[in-house]
């Protein structure tokens, strides 16, 4: 930071600190965290709060107020998450219990300021950055953050509900990867203290009976098997294949497209790309029980796959072509054009291997 800025950042601190400022525009505000990211990219984070002691001041300020401006708060949220990525910030920080009162159990979630989406936005984009080393990560597990996040995958904000998703996804996979060694089978006691907390939480939206949290969960899911091809998953998909299997063919309708993006996600990754894997049958299954729709946009996804069973394939391209065998009996039993295209549909349904239609452009 040059000498000019180092003399104007006091000053900027205390106005944002001060309530009767307004904030008219929160452009200014984002591209003030731009350049704190940028300026702590350089592993240089601690050197900055150590000379700039006004940035903790701020964020203690804002985070005392009884009513703040949710704008600033939001800023406030996410600058501290930005600025506790490194291990030694996040000390600092600590010490003056600025982490603890953002991210904690008196923090935010408790307040009025809580039913704007910005805080809530800001709060999970803070605890995101945050997430990068094992002091964040026991912080969260300890704070009672993972129930604030838990209620927050089916937040009324879309976005704020996709960013929950993707930091419980976040917090899962460093606790897997942090104990390791403690995963060797599907028995609930190898899974790791917080990851055990969120397969069970899973499990249980998933038997709810509730579709929207069904849902959510399997997003959950599609960003973990997006995210990972390692063994592991193989574990965490044994643990909820029989849940999914019984959601198939009792709830397909209410989370077809859910399951769509979840069953493409695994069959994606080599963990699964096995032709003895159970994910397979849980995908034919899905082809028979989801809407047409639905089952159709699995079929286009699996025909792209090099690995995917040759059954698989051919079960899928003749739900594709199925509407094509509608229209061509359709003509067929027209008396206008007797027998002109009826051959050509059944053809096209009868052919053992996909690869033999090469102007489908799937």
């Amino acid at each position: 930071m040059d000498s000019k800025c180092a003399q104007l950042l006091p000053s900027v601190c205390t106005v944002l600190a001060d309530l009767r400022q307004p904030v008219c525009d929160d452009t200014c505000l984002e591209k003030l965290r731009d350049w704190f990211q940028t300026l702590t990219e350089g592993g240089s984070g601690l050197l900055l709060l150590e000379e700039n002691p006004c940035l903790t001041e701020l964020v203690l300020a804002v985070l005392r107020q009884e009513g703040p401006n949710p704008t600033i708060l939001s800023f406030v949220l996410r600058l501290t998450g930005l600025l506790a990525a490194s291990e030694s910030c996040f000390q600092h920080l600590q010490q003056g219990e600025a982490v603890r009162m953002a991210f904690g159990e008196a923090g935010p979630p408790s307040g009025a300021a809580w039913e704007d989406t910005s805080v809530r936005s800001g709060w999970v984009q803070g605890a995101h950055n945050m997430l990068r080393h094992p002091s964040a990560f026991q912080f969260l597990c300890d704070s009672g953050a993972l129930e604030t996040i838990f209620t927050l995958q089916g937040d009324r904000s879309l976005f704020v509900a996709s960013a929950a998703n993707r930091l419980l996804a976040r917090m899962f996979i460093f606790s897997i990867r942090s104990e390791r060694s403690c995963l060797s089978g599907a028995a609930d006691c190898e899974w790791p203290p917080c990851a055990r907390r969120i397969v069970s939480h899973l499990e249980e939206s998933l038997r709810s009976c509730s579709a929207s949290r069904a849902n959510h969960s399997f997003k959950l899911l599609t960003t973990v098997f997006e995210q990972n091809q390692e063994a592991w998953t193989e574990v965490l998909w044994f643990r909820i294949a029989v849940t999914i299997k019984s959601l198939l063919e009792e709830e397909s309708a209410r989370v077809g497209h859910s399951l769509v993006d979840l069953f493409l996600s695994m069959a994606r990754s080599p963990v699964f790309s096995g032709h003895e894997s159970s994910l397979w049958e849980s995908v034919a299954l899905a082809l028979k029980c989801l809407h047409p729709t639905q089952a159709g946009l699995l079929a286009l996804g699996l025909l792209k796959l090099e690995k995917c069973p040759q059954a698989v394939k051919i079960q899928g391209l003749h739900i594709l072509l199925r509407p094509v065998d509608c229209v061509a009996r359709a003509f067929s039993d027209s008396s206008e054009f007797p027998g002109t295209i009826r051959p050509w549909g059944l053809t096209l349904l009868s052919i053992p291997n996909p690869s033999g239609i090469p102007s489908l452009n799937l």
